[in-house]
């Protein structure tokens, strides 16, 4: 699984995954499989299902399983022959699919799949009858989480996901705070079976927030965002108030309607939370994020140490249109508001500003004059020497410090 997931961040859109479908590294394929499970597409629908004829068993076992994503009970039609396959773990594909689409029509497809040899089939096929209402073998199922073998634990959690009562889903959640990482993180990937509800997102989120193992919180994170857009109010709050901002981003990112998550955060900016959708915002590389974090900015209603964090960003995401409102700034009586503006001038390189930039070198504020002997050196303003020259003597050990380096800069060969 950990390669599914490299791959999946290295390659995240459709074309491209749709390519890897196609390719002959059997990571590619499966991460693109993978990828496709998170974002079901008609489109890749022929590919994937050529992929059901591969002599690999794990790339048809996935493939199989990814059709199902679709929800497209015609598709069955197709895949039922595989209830027979000589590979075990394809059949119990097979049974998955069967469950994921709530097609009993299929069952008498699979009903004696539950005297099958292989205990990963046999967990699906009592699943199955359980769903179906023809049994009830949960507490039989409840045993194989306990298991040390992964291929019954990962085929238990499934059909808890599955199963989607709150009992069942109770079993999941008691996995995903397992002290093991494994354990966790097949917990996290069960989860993506299940009926979503606000409940469950937020159980996702609590566990995220806690989670150190990389892959793991990749496993949660694919989650929370899968089931983030079918409730994306409910979602941006649970992110605003995240300490995982930046890796969930990435994982909005890798979807083309991820816009809907951005005009969520506008109508729920206020200037209490400006300054965690800031630290959101800052992971975004988009003229809509780059909007809202121009509204944060110059918004006088906001503080002015907010309005500094998104000028800095906006200073660093090279954003041109900024340029006069920052100009504007620099003669503004908030120290945060002349210092930030100072320093995104700077990295804009604004040379029609560096009058005003040097100009701040003499400021009252130690964190202004330190913006303006950023910003000169940004500018390579050789002109302001004299003045940085004279800051080496500065009273603030901060500011004296870096007009060393700024000087020692702007007068080497």
């Amino acid at each position: 699984m950990l390669l599914f997931l490299i791959f999946f961040l290295l390659t995240s859109t459709e074309v491209d995954m749709r390519s890897a479908l196609k390719d002959q590294k059997e990571e590619k394929v499966l991460g693109a499989l993978y990828f496709f499970r998170l974002h079901p597409s008609k489109d890749a629908k022929e590919d994937i299902l050529n992929l059901t004829k591969s002599e690999n068993f794990k790339i048809k076992k996935n493939a199989i399983e990814t059709l199902s994503y679709l929800q497209d009970k015609e598709i069955l039609e197709k895949l039922k022959e595989f209830s027979k396959d000589p590979e075990p773990l394809v059949r119990a594909s097979f049974i998955f699919s069967v469950m994921k689409l709530k097609a009993k029509e299929y069952f008498s497809e699979i009903k004696e799949l539950i005297k099958d040899e292989n205990s990963s089939v046999q967990i699906y096929a009592k699943g199955a009858y359980t769903l179906f209402g023809e049994g009830d073998f949960r507490e039989e199922i409840k045993r194989y989480l306990s298991s040390r073998d992964f291929k019954e634990i990962f085929p238990a959690a499934n059909v808890f996901s599955l199963l989607g009562d709150e009992n069942s889903l109770e079993e999941v959640l008691n996995l995903i705070k397992h002290p093991v990482d494994d354990y966790r993180n097949i917990g996290a990937m069960a989860f993506l079976d299940a009926p979503y509800s606000r409940n469950l997102l937020k159980s996702i989120f609590d566990a995220l927030e806690k989670e150190t193992y990389n892959y793991v919180l990749n496993s949660f994170s694919d989650v929370a965002v899968y089931f983030g857009f079918n409730d994306i109010p409910y979602f941006t709050d649970l992110l605003i108030s995240s300490k995982k901002k930046q890796i969930l981003v990435k994982k909005i990112l890798e979807y083309n309607d991820y816009f809907k998550i951005l005009d969520e955060i506008s109508k729920k900016l206020k200037p209490e939370n400006a300054k965690e959708i800031i630290n959101v915002l800052e992971n975004f590389n988009d003229e809509k994020s780059l909007i809202l974090l121009r509204k944060i900015a110059f918004d006088k209603k906001i503080s002015g140490e907010k309005r500094y964090l998104a000028i800095k960003i906006l200073g660093k995401r090279n954003d041109k249109e900024s340029i006069q409102n920052l100009r504007e700034l620099l003669k503004e009586k908030d120290e945060y508001l002349r210092a930030s503006s100072c320093y995104a001038l700077g990295l804009l390189k604004d040379l029609d500003s560096k009058d005003e930039v040097i100009k701040l070198l003499d400021d009252k504020s130690s964190r202004v004059r330190q913006s303006a002997l950023s910003a000169v050196r940004e500018m390579n303003l050789k002109e302001a020497i004299g003045k940085v020259e004279k800051l080496i003597q500065d009273e603030d050990k901060s500011v004296k410090n870096m007009a060393r380096q700024v000087y020692n800069f702007l007068t080497k060969e």
